[in-house]
C-alpha cells in the first residue's frame, strides 16, 4: 500500500458510485484536505484532472517554496462516452489497486502558464493556464483578428516576430498540445520535454506566417491585437476566465510551481507516444 495520505476529487456524476467505494475501502488513509495529501485522485474527466491541479497551484502559490511537497496526482476516467480522457487513466480491474496504477505510471511534471492580459479600456487582467492561453476572434464578429506576434528570448532579444490573420492563437503547455492545439493541427509536445511552450495560429489566412513551433520555457510571448475595435478577441485560460475586447496579452512559463502527475501506460498520450515511437522505428 502507499504510504502517506489520499485526497479523493469526484468531478461529475459519471463517478459517483466508483467514488463511494473508494473513499469508503480507503477511509483510513483519507485526507479532506488536499494539501495534507501525498496522493491526490480525481475520478471524473479531463475537467476533473485541471481543476484538481488548479487547486494545488492556487495552493503552492501562498506557500514558501520550503513548505512545498511532492503530491502527485494520478487521475481515474469516469467522463462518459463524450470525455476522452487524454490526461486520465482508465481504471484497472480491481479499481481499489492505487498501488499498482501508481506504481506502473510515468510521473511528467505540468508547469502553468501565466498571462497578463490588457483590453482596450487599459485594465490589466492576470490568468494562469494548465492547457492554454487562447486568444480568439469574438463569435459575434465576422471580421477575422489581426495578431502581431513578438517572441522574446531569455535575454530579451526579438527571436520571432511575425502576424496572424484569422480565428487566432493558442499557447500551448505539453497537455494543451494535446487538446484544442491537436485539434487545430497545432504540433504536439513531447513527455520528454514538459517545458516547451507550444504557439499555433487557428485557422491562419497568411501564408507567409510559420508560428507553429515550440519554444522554450524562457520565451516570453506578447501578442498586440490590431484594431481591436474593428476585430475584437476574447482571451481564455484552459476554456475558462474570459477577457473581452483584448489589446494586447503577455504570456510565459512559471517553472517556480511544477504540479506532479501520473499517466499510466493506457492513457492516452502515453500510447499515443508509444505508437509513434514504433512508427518512426519501422522506418
Amino acid at each position: 500500500m502507499l504510504q502517506g495520505k489520499y485526497y479523493f476529487y469526484k468531478g461529475n456524476k459519471e463517478s459517483h458510485d466508483a467514488y463511494q467505494e473508494i473513499t469508503s475501502f480507503y477511509a483510513d488513509k483519507r485526507t479532506h484536505t488536499i494539501t495534507d495529501a501525498n496522493y491526490v485522485f480525481p475520478y471524473g474527466g479531463d475537467g476533473s484532472m485541471l481543476g484538481t491541479l488548479k487547486t494545488l497551484l492556487e495552493t503552492m502559490r501562498n506557500q514558501s517554496p520550503q513548505d512545498r511537497w511532492p503530491t502527485q496526482v494520478l487521475g481515474i476516467h469516469y467522463g462518459g462516452q463524450n470525455s476522452k480522457g487524454y490526461l486520465m487513466n482508465p481504471p484497472i480491474n480491481d479499481s481499489f489497486d492505487l498501488s499498482s496504477m501508481v506504481q506502473e505510471a510515468q510521473t511528467v511534471t505540468f508547469y502553468p502558464l501565466e498571462a497578463e492580459i490588457t483590453d482596450i479600456y487599459g485594465q490589466v487582467f492576470k490568468r494562469s493556464a494548465l492547457n492554454d492561453i487562447v486568444l480568439e476572434k469574438h463569435s459575434l464578429t465576422n471580421q477575422a483578428s489581426l495578431l502581431d506576434v513578438s517572441v522574446y528570448d531569455s535575454d530579451g532579444k526579438k527571436s520571432i516576430q511575425t502576424r496572424t490573420a484569422g480565428n487566432g492563437l493558442i499557447a500551448c503547455t505539453w497537455a494543451g498540445s494535446y487538446a484544442y492545439n491537436f485539434k487545430a493541427h497545432g504540433k504536439e509536445i513531447p513527455l520528454s520535454t514538459p517545458d516547451k511552450i507550444g504557439i499555433h495560429p487557428i485557422c491562419d489566412i497568411l501564408a507567409e506566417s510559420s508560428i507553429s513551433k515550440h519554444l522554450d520555457d524562457t520565451s516570453v510571448i506578447e501578442v498586440e491585437v490590431l484594431n481591436p475595435e474593428k476585430r475584437p478577441v476574447v482571451a481564455f485560460a484552459d476554456n475558462e476566465t474570459c477577457v473581452q475586447n483584448v489589446s494586447r496579452c503577455k504570456i510565459w512559463m512559471n517553472k517556480e510551481i511544477g504540479l506532479l502527475g501520473l499517466l499510466g501506460k493506457n492513457n492516452p498520450i502515453i500510447k499515443r507516444q508509444a505508437l509513434l515511437s514504433t512508427l518512426q522505428n519501422c522506418r
